[in-house]
């Protein structure tokens, strides 16, 4: 629905400092619907437009502010301001030679095609689901954490189960949180009535 044609909505938590093996799964989700385009039409469109400049961001401050890179090490490279004004940024000069431009380019670019390629072999092994989840979409238009969480346990693999319900539990967790404290005691009741029954 509306102009985006659809979205993927995250829990938010109070995290605020992310491992390079986290950022390195954003990216892999980020990814994950330009791949699909891929994968099941061999055709890419417009979709995934912001999803690729977030990827390419993330990917950015992975190498140039965060130290995460292997070949810089940790030291922040071409760090771009945030807010910079003209005049500052035009009397500012770059300290940073041509090639040392380049192989930040090449970084950048390394980190986003382990995160595709990485999302296109998840997608390949898990096309049954995304063609389940695809078609429950078309029919009820969105699916809320239990619908596809229910969806997705159901096509898991055995040894993945464990890991899906992990999944499960915690994206439960984090929304209880997100719940104001009456909705909270409203739960609780609802589920005190259900044991009851």
């Amino acid at each position: 629905r509306g102009f985006s044609a659809g979205a993927t909505h995250y829990l938010q938590s109070d995290k605020s400092n992310y491992s390079r093996t986290y950022l390195n799964q954003k990216l892999v989700e980020l990814l994950g619907g330009r791949t699909a385009e891929e994968i099941k039409f061999d055709e890419m469109t417009t979709g995934a437009s912001n999803d690729i400049e977030r990827a390419t961001e993330i990917a950015r401050k992975m190498v140039c502010n965060w130290g995460m890179s292997d070949k810089f090490g940790p030291i922040s490279v071409l760090k771009q301001p945030d807010n910079v004004f003209l005049g500052k940024q035009l009397g500012e000069h770059d300290n940073y030679s041509n090639e040392t431009a380049q192989l930040v380019d090449k970084e950048i670019k390394r980190f986003i095609e382990e995160a595709h390629n990485k999302a296109k072999q998840i997608i390949s092994t898990h096309l049954v689901l995304l063609n389940t989840l695809a078609k429950k979409l078309l029919i009820d238009e969105t699916l809320d954490t239990d619908a596809l969480f229910e969806i997705i346990i159901e096509h898991s693999k055995d040894e993945e189960k464990e890991i899906v319900k992990k999944k499960y539990d915690e994206a439960l967790q984090y929304s209880i949180n997100l719940l104001p404290s009456d909705e909270i005691d409203s739960e609780n009741d609802n589920e005190e009535d259900k044991s009851e029954d």
